[in-house]
Parts: C-alpha cells; structure tokens; sequence
C-alpha cells in the first residue's frame, strides 16, 4: 500500500478530513526530509570532482507505510508524437488530459484529501505505461474560500478573483506535495481565454507543454482568473480542458465530475433515466437535452451542458471524450490499456486506413471522436466560442462540402453582432442548433445581413468597394482557409 491508497482507506475506515490532512502533513514532511537530502548529497558531489554519493533515505514518518520506491516513468529520448496528421502511431506516446471539477476536489472542509489522493495515484500510474498526463483543476475559489473561513461565495469578481489567488497557491502546493509523494514531477500553468484565443499565444502554450512532457513532468492547468476578463472568460474549465486538449493533439480527455455520465433524462427528478454508454453526435443530443429538460434547469444549464459543449470541441478535434464520476477514476488506466491494444492492433493490420475502434467504458459515457486529419489551426479555430451565427441554405450547405468557401448568395439570415474577423458557427437554416462549421468571417453583422443572397456582382454596389477589400473572392464570406467544418456527418 502507498501513500494515497493509504489515505482514501484512512477515509473509508471512518478517518476525518483532519486525520487524513495529519497523515498528508507527516508526508509533506517526509518529502521535504529527502529533499533536504538530496541538496545535501549535490553538494557533496559538487565537493568530490563529480562522483556519485549514495543518499539514504530518511526514516518513515511511524503514520505512512513503509513501500518500495516507485521507478520513474520512461526517459526524454522516449518516441515523440506526431505534431500533425490522423492519429497516433502505434508505439508513440498517448496524451490524456484529466480535468477534476471543484466537487471532485473541495468540500465544506476543506480539500478532498482522500479522493485527491486517489487521482493522483493514478496520474502517476498512466505515467508508469507511458502516457503524457496533463491536469485540469478547478476549485481555486473553493479553496481560497476555505483558507479564510469564507463560507457563501463572494458575487464582487474582485474578491472572487483574490479568492481565486490564494487557493491557487494553496491547491498547487497540496497537489504537488501528493505527487511527489508518488514520484512525479509538476508544473503550475495559468492561462487566460485571451491567451488560447488568439493563435500564436496558444502555439507559445503548446510549445511549453511539450517541453514540458520531454522533461517527463505533469502540467496542472487552471484559468488565470486574476487577469481573465468578464466577457472573456472560460467560464468554466470543462471548455479549458477540451481548448487544451485540442491545442496539445491529445488521445483522451476525461471529464471527471459527480454525475456517472450523460443520461437518457435528468436522473435526479426522472428514475427511470439510463446512462447513455456512447455517443456519435454531440449536436443531437445536447438538443435533445435541453429540450427535454427545459431551459432553466440545472441539468440542462449548468454542468452536464458545459460538459457537452466540451465534448463538442474536443470531438471535432479528434479528441475521445469521456465524463465520469472522479469515485471511479480507478478504471481509467486499465480502459486506456485495452481500448489502446485494439487500436494498435487494428492499425498494425490495417495500416493508416484502419477502422475507427470505439468501445464503451465500464463507467460514464464516450463520446466518439471525428477520424479526420486536420491543420492544427483549424484545430484551435474550432475551440474559439462563437460571436454569432451564419445560417445558410441547404445549397451552400452542399458547396462547402466540397469547396470550403461560403459566398453570399448562400447566406439566408444572421444570428447576433460580430466584427470582420470574429469567429462564427455557420449552421443550415433548416437545422440552427446544428454546427456545420466555425470560421472568421470577413464581413461584420450589418454588412452580412445587407448582402445575404445577393449575387457577387452585386455586393460592390451594396457595400462599397473598400467593404470587399479583405475577401479572396468577390462574393466570399468565409473564406476556405478561414474555416473549419465541425459536424461529423461529412
């Protein structure tokens, strides 16, 4: 038994939150102790032309369990991943991104340490078969709500902001306490909707974040909220996780919460609701949903419907997807284990044309990638929310299938104010809720709605010359290289 499954059954014995944070603090101490030693030791071999010196390990503290020390995960010359194309080889590093939800790390409290523990152990076991890991965290307000015995939540987004400070400090230290614990390694990112929103910042994240992965180190990401500005914000790291797991090309991203996945209906008020196992189309069943469950409700507008628009962007980009209850976190590696054998398998028979292999999980529900080669800013473009909307008709509907370009006289109405440039779903009309597309326009709103079906020719004479300057074409909407299609049915 190591140091976290001696927590969470510290726990599940009847131990209290305080008796559990002892144990965490004898730990902590522990820690420290051998890193006391380690500097000691460098300093030695710095005194001794550079030969080794042995380092014994101090005493266990008489609460932890005595445990053979864990090996470190695989080395920097490990094979790297590809940066572009469908897919991973098979042999080279898979990325999983794990996203923990605020009720999955804090309580009444204070901060879950049993269940943390626990997430942590097997962030180091997916590390232990070869994986590149990558944390989503929420809770920093939670936390720093605790720290200062603030029990209701502040509405001043100052406060909420300096709360957000103080517990990203206290939770980044308590995590990394853990997995040094379990001899992994950490780094701290902070990051801002204006950061992953414009092209070359999220380049300089993924770039960080690669480095960071060769270094074999586990990056813990949380949005920035002291800089982060109301209307442009995550709101939420669901969308976080799925924009990060598409900027590093990840494999899986799991989206652990405390609800055992997405259901037939809201299984708090309906009984006879089902757990949905996989799902192929993100766009029809959030409809459904909120339909079903009527606007208003916390099903339909709080986490469950931040988590399919999450699921939305990460499928596009070609990210499995899966949202879980972080009390079965435990199933994870050995899912990953065998849904990666048959993938490798398949490929290795198949070749590059190999079938898409897709199985549920004992636990939550999948939610099945889209299988299409993409540029990877294409990629970050579908990860932008939407300013507005472009409905079309069914004809250019057709066209972009093919051409990728939307002219004008496909336009058939607009949704919302945007400028020249902002990013933009462009939906059938028949279908507004469904997503065809996402693309930088290269009119505002007033001056799409003035030129919505009207024939190329005609748009100098509606708008202006100087109006038309920054489309490829007379005419052209969006132009191909400005947009991304989003529906899985191509």
């Amino acid at each position: 038994m190591d140091l976290p499954d001696a927590l969470a059954a510290a726990l599940s014995a009847g131990a209290t939150d305080a008796q559990a944070a002892e144990l965490l603090e004898q730990a902590h101490a522990y820690v420290r102790a051998l890193e006391e030693r380690l500097r000691a030791a460098e300093s030695g071999r710095n005194g001794s032309n550079g030969a080794a010196v042995a380092v014994d390990a101090p005493p266990l503290p008489p609460g932890l369990p005595a445990s053979p020390t864990r090996p470190r995960t695989g080395s920097q010359d490990r094979p790297r991943r590809p940066s572009e194309g469908g897919g991973t080889a098979p042999g080279s590093r898979r990325r999983v991104v794990l996203k923990i939800g605020t009720a999955s790390l804090v309580n009444e409290h204070g901060l879950k340490i049993g269940q943390v523990a626990t997430i942590l152990d097997v962030v180091a076991e997916l590390k232990r078969a070869d994986l590149d890991v990558l944390l989503v965290c929420s809770g920093a307000v939670g936390t720093g709500s605790q720290v200062l015995s603030i029990r209701e939540r502040p509405t001043s987004r100052p406060k909420i902001r300096a709360l957000a400070a103080v517990g990203q400090a206290r939770l980044i230290r308590e995590l990394n306490h853990v997995l040094a614990a379990v001899g992994v390694e950490s780094a701290q990112i902070l990051l801002s909707f204006a950061n992953l929103g414009e092209y070359e910042q999220s380049l300089n994240a993924q770039n960080t974040i690669n480095e960071l992965f060769a270094m074999n180190v586990v990056p813990i990401v949380n949005e920035n909220d002291t800089t982060a500005l109301e209307h442009a914000r995550f709101g939420d790291n669901d969308r976080l996780a799925a924009m990060v797991a598409t900027v590093i090309d990840a494999d899986f991203l799991f989206l652990l919460t405390d609800v055992n996945g997405v259901f037939t209906a809201d299984p708090r008020r309906d009984p006879t609701a089902t757990r949905i196992e996989l799902i192929t189309n993100v766009d029809e069943v959030r409809a459904k949903i909120r339909t079903d469950t009527g606007a208003g409700t916390s099903f339909s507008t709080g986490g469950m419907d931040s988590k399919l628009v999450a699921a939305q962007i990460a499928t596009r980009a070609g990210v499995r997807t899966v949202v879980m209850r972080a009390a079965d976190v435990r199933g994870i590696p050995d899912y990953l284990a065998r849904q990666l054998a048959v993938v490798d398998a398949a490929a290795a028979q198949a070749g590059a044309g190999a079938a898409l292999v897709v199985a549920a999980a004992p636990f939550g529900t999948v939610f099945v990638e889209q299988r299409r080669k993409q540029h990877a800013r294409k990629k970050w473009l579908q990860t932008l929310p939407p300013k507005g909307k472009i409905l079309v008709d069914e004809g250019a509907a057709r066209a972009m299938r093919t051409r990728k370009t939307l002219f004008a006289a496909g336009v058939r109405a607009i949704v919302g104010k945007f400028a020249a440039g902002d990013p933009v779903h462009v939906c059938a009309e028949r279908a507004p809720d469904v997503v065809l597309a996402v693309g930088f326009p290269n009119y505002n709103h007033s001056e799409l709605a003035r030129i919505a079906g009207k024939r190329s020719t005609e748009i100098p004479a509606i708008l202006g010359a100087q109006h038309v300057a920054n489309a490829s074409e007379l005419g052209a909407v969006v132009d191909r290289e400005n947009l991304a299609w989003a529906t899985a049915r191509s």
